[in-house]
């Protein structure tokens, strides 16, 4: 069982898209999916992050 933080989770997104760091893509893809959570405190961080991204990209 492993807990993911935000940055992880954050880094987690680039690996299809091949932007990842290759020794981070490696060690994602090795990881079994039922074995990796997120505390509530990530979801929060992530939630706050898109909510400002979405803000800063309306004002665009």
């Amino acid at each position: 069982m492993l807990l993911l933080d935000t940055n992880v989770v954050s880094e987690l997104r680039k690996v299809n898209t091949g932007k990842a760091d290759s020794r981070f893509a490696h060690w994602a893809k090795q990881q079994l999916l039922s074995q990796l959570y997120v505390s509530a405190i990530t979801v929060m961080e992530l939630e706050i992050g898109i909510l400002q991204k979405t803000r800063y990209d309306v004002q665009q």
